[in-house]
């Protein structure tokens, strides 16, 4: 199945760059743009008013089976609403990219947006505003939280094991670590989900995105999460994990719908 997948996103790259659509990113590759960025969380909200439960319930004394059952019930909630806020962003950038007359105010959100995810123009901005595929994301938040049940995910709602930086609450993990501390579930996967969308890190997650979108797909989790070798030290050993575990749970069937 790795190698299937590493085969799939191979199709992709031409000459170990990866094969942008000139509607994308032009004719800049991969390898132009810049990957040794940190990759520490940084402050992000979105001002929206959320109907979502702001806790998860205790997992620590359920089952192995009834712990998968109830993570993965509990925390797609807060998946699916992350995504659909970024959803309908991407939706009001398309329509202004087809009308000719941009209202001031609709100008105005669009200025705000490039600096929010730091695009130079409206194609890059539509490569970062995107969705992340729901198996990845709640495969990810399995691994880096132990199924919600490490100290900081129980009590800082640290779920994407994203350090800290200086103007953000933090928390301490077992190893000395200060990770971001979160307000609720739902902020995490937020500042998860626009980490991935904006940090020079997880510039080839996007290029892939973009083009799997160019083909006229849905974000695939199992060829995107083969892109995440800055998210953890682990490297490839992590991209394999976040695999075996949509594989196994069959979380890939999650992607199919649409987003």
């Amino acid at each position: 199945m790795i190698e299937m997948i590493k085969k799939a996103i191979a199709v992709l790259t031409i000459g170990g760059t990866i094969a942008l659509c000139s509607g994308i990113y032009g004719h800049q590759s991969i390898a132009e743009i810049p990957t040794n960025f940190g990759i520490k969380s940084k402050p992000f909200s979105k001002s929206k008013t959320h109907k979502v439960s702001t806790k998860l319930g205790d997992f620590v004394k359920l089952s192995s089976k009834d712990r998968v059952t109830n993570f993965q019930n509990q925390f797609i909630v807060y998946i699916n609403e992350s995504n659909a806020n970024i959803l309908r962003d991407r939706i009001r950038l398309l329509q202004i990219e087809n009308t000719d007359d941009i209202s001031t105010s609709d100008r105005i959100w669009l200025e705000s947006m490039m600096r929010e995810y730091k695009a130079s123009n409206m194609h890059d901005l539509l490569v970062k505003v995107d969705v992340v595929p729901r198996s990845m994301a709640l495969a990810q938040a399995a691994i880096e939280s132990g199924w919600a049940t490490s100290k900081v995910a129980r009590r800082g709602n640290v779920f994407y094991g994203q350090k800290s930086v200086k103007s953000q609450h933090h928390i301490s993990g077992r190893d000395g670590s200060e990770y971001a501390e979160y307000s609720s579930p739902l902020e995490s996967v937020e500042n998860y989900m626009h980490n991935l969308n904006t940090s020079g890190a997880y510039a080839k997650f996007r290029a892939v995105r973009a083009h799997q979108r160019e083909l006229n797909q849905q974000p695939n989790g199992q060829i995107l999460s083969m892109t995440l070798s800055h998210y953890s030290t682990r490297g490839y050993d992590y991209e394999r994990q976040i695999n075996k575990l949509i594989h196994t749970h069959k979380w890939y069937e999650l992607d199919n719908s649409p987003c």
